[in-house]
């Protein structure tokens, strides 16, 4: 790890440059309380680039590229990493409540249960009157891509999502695509192709309740 205490002679441009490029390592192996320190060292090295200095305007921007990722994708060290149930490991799945589809549905099963690919569901408590339920299926393609979709369902004596339910899919670059559930909606899905190493976020919003995932391919 850098070390601006001890460094405080180089130059603090250079220094940020160092240790963002190590926080980008680091969240490409995803070793993300690592990463994330990295990225705070390189936002306090880039604060201490003087206004006078050529580079001030670039170190504000690179700042603001890593706040941004910060704030986006904080904390980073709590991921479901999709990598893990590509590989059938589903430990870090289930404790942080990730379940087989059977053990949430009841009997008739949804059709798309019956498929090969791998599933996990999750309760999503949205408030204190409506739980919903999140199913998550990936798909290993030909191109090495990996086929991410995402449902929504309603849970327990439910037959249709709520009104105005927002279902919004935050990519770590490019711009979110937000979804709303309509009138008698049963229920709802959307599609993405990702490669390994992305990382996206999925916020479900009913009035003033957001709940969101992060994840990692």
């Amino acid at each position: 790890m850098s070390n601006l205490a001890r460094n405080q002679r180089r130059n603090p441009f250079t220094l940020g440059q160092v240790a963002q490029s190590v926080g980008d390592y680091f969240t490409s192996i995803k070793r993300y309380d690592e990463a994330r320190e990295e990225y705070q060292e390189a936002i306090m090295a880039y604060n201490l680039v003087l206004q006078s200095s050529s580079q001030f305007a670039l170190a504000q921007t690179q700042k603001g590229i890593i706040q941004k990722f910060l704030d986006d994708f904080s904390p980073l060290a709590f991921v479901n990493d999709l990598s893990q149930w590509l590989q059938k490991n589903f430990t870090k799945a289930t404790e942080a409540g990730w379940q087989m589809l059977e053990e949430i549905f009841a009997k008739p099963i949804p059709a798309f249960m019956a498929t090969v690919a791998i599933k996990r569901a999750k309760r999503i408590d949205l408030g204190t009157d409506y739980t919903v339920v999140l199913v998550v299926e990936l798909n290993e393609i030909e191109n090495q891509d990996i086929k991410v979709i995402m449902r929504l369902y309603p849970f327990g004596e439910q037959t249709n999502l709520p009104d105005n339910l927002k279902f919004t899919v935050i990519p770590k670059s490019g711009e979110p695509h937000e979804y709303l559930a309509k009138s008698h909606h049963p229920a709802f899905e959307t599609e993405w192709f990702y490669k390994r190493g992305e990382q996206f976020r999925v916020k479900m919003q009913l009035n003033d309740v957001t709940v969101t995932e992060d994840f990692v391919i």
